[in-house]
This record gives structure tokens, sequence and C-alpha cells, in this order.
């Protein structure tokens, strides 16, 4: 990523219609944050309450690393301006959701500038949004990203990504990426709008040309406690003021949902494979004739289309039709056929490994019930021998999904091997306990903790013949065990058993599963 341009603003400016702070204590900012520990001279430090802080914790070290200035957040002293040393501190009440005010303001309002457009969903997140940012590339608008696999742009067809720390990254490093991205002359970003993100603020103050929904399904729920919560955050991207429009999966059960929270004047278009849609499919084939790849004759209102791909599996069907969607919402729909067959995978989602004499193996970001049935139902009709499985589920999260998962493994797969998947601060034993209880046959289930050697279990016992699908971690380059994360790649290791060298360039067919 090329050096970032540098932005100065005042404290007076900065917040305008928030908090009034006297003339004589104004101070000139050169920076904004929102982690104490990155904090540098010159900068405004935003104390936001957490799970587990006060707003107040972190502000003696944010003025010990520069701070000229600290916005806090609570009621207690509200409204009066402290001076402490050479720092102005503030406090405003409900503070998180006015950072992103803060933050768009500090930047220079970059999603004036370019067009925005939202993808939220409990699957297809991650490719949708690749797959909608280079088929704008490809129509001419430059385009970037920003989302799980980190924030960058599409150049010539490739994509160059800098890393991001969540899907949705926090509400000023939201803002910092946009300001990047338009300073190097992007006109459109897609980006990654997760269910926390939504509900914490993260892409406050964010303008959204578009918003995108692809599906809901079981995950979060030890965050949000219930579908119904988990399906309003979502909704709240479609509520967000401007919306010019809005791109719906029909085919979910949560669509009609989604569409109540529409302001008027928003343009609603919808998609399905099967559901009657404005973009809908009229036939489709999953086929294996010229290695794995889909086709399809799509009806629109605009006209009739058939499309050829790549790409594998009916979700990625899907995900392409949410493009073509976005597409004829943009006006940007001739030569969409040729553009969709340009469209390419991303790391980690349905990432195919060949080699002479080996099994296919096969890597997946499918962690939730729903990905996991998508994944295992797409590779089954490709798979001449057994259909084998290494998976685990997350620590410090929903447990309820792990005898869901369970289930649909012994349903699909041929041999299942039960592996660890970021076990958190949580028992390996008590993750893979809960995730037993729902086979029938949990005594023919075989358990080896240690991933690597897992992998390597699973390899050994496979033939040419057969398919290997390694889910739940995907594009991950680690393994999370009490706080500490050690680097583990599945891919890495997947190589490692095939004999393939690390660096050798492989053709990628991809699912999406965020």
């Amino acid at each position: 990523m090329h050096s970032q341009k540098s932005y100065r603003n005042d404290l007076v400016t900065l917040l305008n219609g928030i908090c009034h702070v006297p003339a004589a204590l104004n101070a000139s900012i050169s920076g904004l944050s929102i982690d104490s520990r990155q904090v540098k001279k010159g900068d405004l430090f935003l104390a936001l309450s957490g799970c587990h802080s006060s707003s107040t914790d972190h502000i003696v070290e944010a003025i010990e690393n520069g701070a000229n200035a600290i916005v806090a957040e609570g009621k207690l002293f509200e409204g009066r301006v402290f001076e402490d040393g050479s720092a102005v501190e503030l406090f405003v009440d409900d503070l998180k959701h006015k950072a992103g005010i803060i933050a768009d303001r500090f930047f220079g309002t970059p999603s004036d500038e370019i067009s925005v457009i939202g993808v939220t969903g409990t699957n297809g997140k991650t490719s949708v949004a690749s797959y909608l940012a280079q088929y704008l590339d490809l129509s001419g608008i430059s385009s970037g990203l920003i989302g799980t696999l980190g924030y960058g742009l599409i150049k010539s067809g490739e994509i160059r990504l800098s890393e991001t720390t969540h899907t949705t990254p926090n509400v000023v490093d939201v803002h910092r990426y946009l300001a990047e991205l338009r300073d190097q002359g992007l006109e459109c970003v897609v980006m990654e709008v997760s269910s926390h993100g939504l509900t914490q603020g993260r892409v406050d103050g964010v303008r959204f040309e578009g918003a995108i929904f692809t599906n809901l399904s079981r995950d979060h729920l030890d965050y949000h406690g219930s579908m119904q919560a988990y399906a309003q955050a979502k909704k709240l991207l479609f509520q967000t003021e401007g919306l010019s429009f809005a791109v719906i999966n029909q085919d979910d059960p949560c669509a009609d949902e989604m569409k109540t929270g529409l302001a008027t004047g928003v343009k609603l278009f919808t998609y399905g494979v099967e559901a009657e849609a404005d973009v809908k499919v009229s036939h489709y084939q999953l086929s294996s004739a010229s290695g794995l790849s889909l086709s399809a004759h799509i009806d629109t209102a605009i006209g009739k289309l058939s499309i050829e791909s790549g790409l594998m599996g009916r979700f990625n069907l899907s995900n392409l039709l949410a493009v073509i969607a976005v597409a004829i919402a943009k006006q940007q729909i001739s030569r969409c056929a040729e553009r969709i067959s340009q469209l390419t995978a991303v790391d980690g989602r349905m990432e195919v490994l060949r080699s002479q004499g080996q099994p296919t193996a096969v890597v997946d970001y499918a962690h939730t019930p729903d990905a996991l049935k998508n994944v295992l139902e797409t590779l089954k009709p490709h798979c001449e021998g057994h259909l084998r499985l290494v998976f685990g589920c997350g620590g410090d999260r929903d447990i309820g999904k792990r005898a869901e998962m369970a289930q649909i493994a012994e349903t699909l797969a041929d041999d299942i091997l039960i592996t660890d998947d970021n076990p958190r601060n949580e028992d390996p034993d008590s993750i893979t306990n809960e995730i037993l209880t729902g086979f029938s046959s949990p005594s023919g289930i075989r358990v080896v903790h240690d991933r690597k050697q897992a992998i390597a279990s699973m390899f050994k016992s496979a033939k040419e013949s057969d398919i290997i699908l390694i889910a739940g971690k995907g594009h991950e380059t680690w393994q999370e065990v009490k706080g500490k994360r050690t680097f583990f790649s599945d891919t890495q290791e997947v190589r490692r058993n095939m004999g393939i060298p690390h660096n050798t360039a492989l053709k990628n067919i991809e699912v999406a599963h965020d």
C-alpha cells in the first residue's frame, strides 16, 4: 500500500454539534485513534467503553503517548472540559455512536467522494465483495475492498490487500481505509459489513450507495442471543440514511424482513436461483465437463442473460446473481457475461489443490452449519471415491451449532475426523464432546486435537479417487489457544502432505462462506 496522506484538523471542528469546546481550549489534531497503545503525538484519543473496560481506563496511557486531546464516553462530566497537562479532556454521552461522525470529518468525508457498497449476510460476504469489486474494475470503475481478507484495490485483475484485524474494522480504521483508497483515486469500494460491525457502530458515518443481503443462517448466537436479534442487526445496513439501492437474496426466508427496513426512494433489486425475483435463474447446470464449473440462463427486467463461470456450486451461482443485480443497479450490464466469466476466487474459499497420484483436497472457511452443508453438497457429485471431512468448532462461540454441524457431516461425508479450530479459552475436549453429541454413532468418529496431525492422518487413509475437505479456517493463518495465536495454515499443511511446493501457484475454485 502506498504512503499514507497526513490529515490535520482541530477539536472545535471535529466536535461541532457533538460537544461545545471553548475557543481558548481548541487543540490541533494530527491523528485519530481508539487504541491508547497506538496513540501518537498530536492525536485525538477517542476513549470508548468496551465489554471488559471503562472509557477512562486508558486515558493516562494515551496522554503519556502524546495525545493532544481526549474525548471519553460518559455522562458523569458531560459537557465539561478539563485540562490534563498538555491535553484537553471532554466527556460525551453515547460516544460510540458519534465516533463515526468524528472519524468521517477527520479524514475529509471519504464516502462523499467514492461509491461505497456494503455486503452483509452469514455466508458469502467475502466472495460477493471480491467478485463485485473485480466486476466493477473490469467495467472500468477503479475499485477496492474492505473485509475479512484485508483492504486494498484491484489492479489489472490482481487483488492487492493489506491486512485488517476484523471482517469490519473499527470505526476509525473504516474511515481511514476509505480515505486511503479515495486518495489512491478509487471510485468504488465494496465493504463486508458484519452483524458485530453494525451493532457496534463500526460503519457509523459511512454513506453507503448500495447494500447487499446474501443470506441468514445460524452464526454468532453467542453474541446476538437469538436469530431474530441477529436478523435485526443485519437489517441496520438497509436502514442507512442516504442509501440509493438495495440488493436482496429472495431465496432466503429473511428477504422480506430485510425489505421492511428500506426507506422510501431506495431502489430494490431482488435475485433468486429458485424464487421469483428481478434477477432470476431460468435454468442452470453445475457441470464438470470442462473442469468444475457452472452455467446458467438468467431472466432480468432488462433482458435475458447466459453466463458461464469456473466458480463452483449452486451458492456461487447465487453470489454471481448478486453481482449481476448490482451491475443492473449501477447500469454496468454491458458485456456482463464476459466479465462474469473472468471473475476469480479468493484464498481459502473452496481452494482446490490437486497433485498426481494424490486425493483432491479442498480448503474452505465453512464454519457454520449452512456453509458446511453447502460445501459438502457441492463436492459430493464430483467425488468418485470417499468424501472425507476434517473440521472442528471455535471456542468461546455459539455452542448450539456444534451438534448441528455433526449431523450435517454424518449425513453427507463418508469419513469424518474432528480436530481443533481456534479453541481460544475453552477446553478443546469440551468442544469436541459437544460436537460428538450430534452424531448417531459417535464411537466411529476419530478425534485428533492437533490439527497438523489430523490433516496428515486423513491423507494417510485417503485414496486418489477421494476428496478431502478441510473446513473451518480457510484463509486464516493462525490457531488461537488461550489468547495466543501461533502460525497455522490449512493450505500449507495440505501442500506439505501432497508434496506441493508452498510457492506453487494453483488455480483456486472458490465457494463463498464468511
